[in-house]
C-alpha cells in the first residue's frame, strides 16, 4: 500500500512539474524571448564563419525584455535587412566587425551600416560582416571572404576593445572564428584552430522559449560559472576593472601580444583585402566611460586606450583612414550628456551608431567612394 501511493505521488508531482513547464513555455512563446540565430559549421573546407541564412530572429536583454529588438539573417548568413549579390556591379563598401556592427540590438535602418546603406542608395551598396565576438584576425578573413564573392571598392573596420588579445588563442580559444598563430616562418597568420559543429544541446536550448529564456535573459549559464569561480576561489579582485568591454590590465605579456596582433593585422591586411591603404578606414570605438567621468589620467593607464592609440598610430602611419570616435563622443556628451550605449548593455545604441556613421561619411575616403 505504501509503495503504490509513493507512485501515485511522484505521477501527481511529475505530472504537475510537466504542466507548469508546459504552460511556462506556451507563456513565454508570446513574449520577445531571444531566438538566437544558429551559427553555420566552420570546417577546414568551410572556414568563414556565418550564420544560417534566411531567417528572422528575435534579441532582448535582461529578465523584463529590454532593449528587444527583431533582426533578419540575409541570404549569405550575415545580420543584414538586404540580400547580397554577387553579380551587382554598383559599387561596395564592406563593413566588418563584431557584435557592434552584428548590432543584434539595434534595428537595421539605425546602425552604422544600414544608415550608409540608406545614404549611398541607389547608386553605391553597403554590406556587413560580423557576428559578436570575433576578433581583428577574423576580420581578416571576412575581408578576403568579400574580395572573393562581392569585389568591395571599400573596407571599413569598427575596432573595440577585446579586438586585440582575442585574436590570439592564449587568451581565448574560439571555435568559430580564426586565429593568430605562427606559420613556418614565425609570422602570426590567422588560423581556423577548432572546427565548429552545433550540438545537440544547442538545438535542444534553440527549441524551447522558456529554455532560451534561462540562457539568454537570465544567463544561467554565466551565472552557475561565477558560482564555479567563487566556489574554486577564481574570481576576479575586488578591484578589477573593465574599460572598453575589456580588462583594463596592462599586464606586459598582454600588452607585447597584443601589439604584436596588431602588427601581423596590417602585415596581412593588403593581401586579404586587395586594397590599396586609401581605400580603408578605421571606426575606432573610444573609453566612453572615461567621457562621463572626465577622469583622463586613469583612462591613460587603461589596456584599451593604451591599445587603441597603438592601433590608431599604425593605422595612420600606413596610410589608413582612422575614425576617432573619442573626439566625436567627447564633443556631443559635453553638449547633450547623452550616452553611447544601453542601460544594460554595453553595446553602441541608436545614438552612437548615427555618430559614427557621420563621422566616417565625412572623411575623405568616404567621399571618395561616393564620387568613384
Amino acid at each position: 500500500m505504501q509503495k503504490k501511493t509513493f507512485i501515485l505521488g511522484l505521477t501527481a508531482t511529475a505530472l504537475s512539474v510537466g504542466l507548469s513547464l508546459l504552460i511556462l513555455e506556451i507563456f513565454f512563446r508570446f513574449l520577445p524571448v531571444p531566438t538566437g540565430m544558429a551559427p553555420l559549421p566552420v570546417t577546414q573546407e568551410d572556414p568563414v564563419a556565418r550564420f544560417t541564412p534566411n531567417q528572422d530572429f528575435v534579441w532582448s536583454d535582461e529578465w523584463n525584455f529590454v532593449i528587444a529588438n527583431r533582426g533578419h539573417i540575409n541570404n549569405a548568413g550575415f545580420v543584414n535587412d538586404q540580400d547580397y549579390s554577387t553579380d551587382d556591379t554598383r559599387p561596395l563598401m564592406a563593413v566588418i566587425g563584431d557584435s557592434y556592427i552584428e548590432a543584434a540590438m539595434v534595428p537595421y535602418a539605425n546602425t552604422l551600416h544600414g544608415r550608409l546603406a540608406q545614404q549611398t542608395a541607389p547608386d553605391k551598396r553597403i554590406y556587413s560582416f560580423a557576428a559578436s565576438g570575433a576578433p581583428l584576425s577574423q576580420y581578416l578573413v571576412w575581408a578576403q571572404y568579400a574580395r572573393e564573392h562581392y569585389r568591395p571598392r571599400a573596407l571599413t573596420f569598427v575596432i573595440v576593445g577585446n579586438d586585440f588579445d582575442e585574436s590570439l588563442p592564449r587568451y581565448t580559444l574560439h571555435q568559430i572564428f580564426q586565429q593568430f598563430t605562427p606559420d613556418e616562418t614565425g609570422q602570426l597568420t590567422p588560423r581556423l584552430l577548432q572546427e565548429f559543429h552545433p550540438s545537440w544541446r544547442r538545438a535542444a536550448v534553440k527549441s524551447s522559449a522558456l529554455a532560451r529564456y534561462m540562457f539568454y535573459n537570465l544567463n544561467i549559464w554565466q551565472a552557475w560559472s561565477a558560482l564555479k569561480q567563487k566556489i574554486m576561489r577564481q574570481s576576479l579582485p575586488e578591484d578589477s576593472q573593465y574599460v572598453g568591454n575589456t580588462s583594463a590590465s596592462t599586464d606586459e605579456q598582454r600588452m607585447t601580444d597584443s601589439r604584436a596582433a596588431v602588427d601581423a593585422f596590417f602585415h596581412h591586411l593588403p593581401a586579404y583585402s586587395g586594397l590599396k591603404a586609401r581605400d580603408i578606414a578605421f571606426v575606432v570605438d573610444s573609453s566612453r566611460g572615461w567621457i562621463y567621468s572626465g577622469n583622463q589620467e586613469d583612462r591613460k593607464s587603461s589596456y584599451f586606450d593604451q591599445m587603441r592609440q597603438y592601433f590608431m598610430q599604425q593605422a595612420r602611419s600606413k596610410g589608413y583612414t582612422v575614425v576617432d570616435m573619442d573626439e566625436p563622443f567627447t564633443a556631443h556628451y559635453k553638449q547633450h550628456q547623452q550616452e553611447f550605449e544601453y542601460p544594460s548593455d554595453g553595446h553602441w545604441n541608436d545614438l552612437a551608431h548615427g555618430i559614427a556613421a557621420q563621422s566616417l561619411s565625412q572623411t575623405d575616403f568616404f567621399k571618395r567612394f561616393m564620387n568613384n
